[in-house]
């Protein structure tokens, strides 16, 4: 099984690549292995191309794969495709999954100024392909496992605060609590079988939009 922590950040004309990479690499200082930096590398040169990336095995610790992309600095429009990302694969059998979650991954959130991130199973790549294109920054397909979504996202993709996101969710899944300027989702830290965690997924997502737990999508 492998799972996938994906960060999203809004690129800024204003803010050079070097910048917010050392930013980057300041935020998660302390942070033990493999989520820590294991080797402070520099951040990688876009040259001529649109995207800079930068391979996460030569950064961060054993057993995680994955690329951390920069956009070529320019003027950006409000495009998900045009932010800068984290992807890291991982399998969570092989690591402290659960230090992962209420550990690390807010810290990641801070250091990269996310206004999203989650952690989800990779089958649901698969599973959603058909739904794959539509905006990140607007909307949002399924709820993962475990994900962080800022005030602004919130209101984009649900029409709700983070506040009425967690009284929404109370109850209902593992952890909800208003964090950072947004809302940290955790549905279970258990890694359960695909089919058994996308049921949970649907059930956030309905819960969210509609006040009723159906698993059906």
């Amino acid at each position: 099984m492998k799972y996938q922590l994906k960060v999203n950040s809004i690129a800024l004309q204003a803010q050079s690549i070097e910048w917010k990479h050392q930013k980057f690499l300041a935020g998660l200082e302390g942070l033990p292995a493999p989520w820590g930096v294991r080797e402070s590398v520099s951040a990688p040169d876009p040259g001529t191309e649109l995207i800079a990336v930068l391979n996460v095995a030569k950064l961060l610790g054993k057993g995680l794969r994955g690329e951390l992309v920069y956009q070529f600095r320019r003027q950006f429009s409000d495009e998900s495709s045009q932010d800068d990302w984290i992807n890291i694969i991982f399998n969570p059998g092989k690591i402290d999954y659960h230090a992962l979650i209420y550990d690390a991954f807010l810290i990641y959130v801070s250091a990269f100024s996310a206004y999203y991130a989650e952690i989800s199973d990779e089958e649901f790549i698969f599973m959603d392909f058909e739904h794959r294109k539509y905006n990140r920054r607007h909307a949002i397909y399924r709820i993962p496992p475990v994900c962080y979504m800022n005030k602004d996202f919130c209101a984009r993709a649900f029409d709700l605060s983070p506040a009425q996101i967690v009284e929404k969710l109370r109850g209902t899944v593992e952890e909800v609590r208003e964090v950072q300027n947004g809302v940290f989702i955790v549905l279970t830290s258990k890694v359960l079988p695909t089919a058994e965690m996308d049921v949970l997924c649907w059930q956030a997502k309905n819960q969210l939009l509609h006040g009723n737990p159906d698993p059906n999508p």
